[in-house]
């Protein structure tokens, strides 16, 4: 028994790797022709695509909250190694992501990174040396009318329970003047906890949070210390409120 499960668990894998690849690819070939608004719209529907070759669905709690009237800050939980390709795929416009410089070396996920303008993070003994290019890419992308999102926690779970937040993402939303929108992912941990490589089929809830605007104060850390808690306490609340 314990061979077949292994079996099937390398055979699902195997799969939902292709199925990644090969939507990533289908998105870099149509993009080709599309305008830079348009290449937004067809990444969402090839990370769908994805989803949904993987049999994982989702709903959207305040759907409305997706739809930035400017730009803004999401920060999410992070759960699972699926939770960039959920939420890619349910924003339809330019929205980057902040990412680990490593799955910028990625073949194929490189070259789609890339042509949506996400950002590349380095972590580690060096990540202070870079603090300030970082910060120009996010003022940079906020100026542009784009979105940025962040997984505060800086790494997913190991548990299913809530990490602490750092403040990268708190400090660019007090500089830029502004408003967090946090999301609360419900579920995505069951489908794909650390410790598997594969993805299970289930369902997922995205659950928009409502938006928070920087408080005023000349200390940019007390503020961003403020916001911070302010985020955690909304995202952890939600998720306590679903059980998880």
């Amino acid at each position: 028994m314990h061979t077949k499960n292994t079996a099937m668990s390398f055979f699902s894998t195997v799969h939902n790797y292709y199925d990644f690849t090969r939507c990533i690819l289908s998105y870099l070939w149509d993009a080709r022709h599309l305008t830079f608004e348009e290449a937004h719209v067809r990444r969402a529907a090839c990370t769908q695509s994805m989803l949904e070759a993987w049999h994982v669905t989702y709903d959207i709690e305040n759907r409305e909250g997706l739809t930035a009237r400017r730009p803004c800050i999401y920060v999410a939980n992070h759960s699972a190694i699926i939770d960039p390709i959920v939420l890619c795929s349910v924003f339809p416009y330019d929205v980057r992501f902040l990412a680990k410089r490593e799955v910028f070396r990625v073949p194929v996920l490189r070259d789609a990174l890339i042509l949506e303008r996400h950002i590349p993070v380095i972590r580690g003994a060096h990540a202070r040396e870079h603090i300030d290019e970082l910060k120009a890419a996010v003022s940079t992308a906020l100026s542009e009318g784009a979105c940025c999102l962040f997984f505060p926690e800086g790494t997913r779970t190991h548990d299913g329970s809530l990490g602490d937040f750092k403040l990268g993402a708190f400090f660019n939303a007090v500089q830029n003047h502004v408003p967090i929108v946090p999301i609360a992912l419900e579920g995505l941990f069951r489908l794909n906890p650390r410790s598997q490589k594969g993805v299970t089929p289930g369902h997922a809830v995205i659950h928009v949070l409502a938006p928070i605007e920087p408080p005023e104060g000349d200390n940019e850390r007390e503020c961003a210390q403020k916001l911070a808690d302010l985020a955690h306490d909304a995202i952890a609340s939600k998720l306590a409120s679903c059980g998880q």
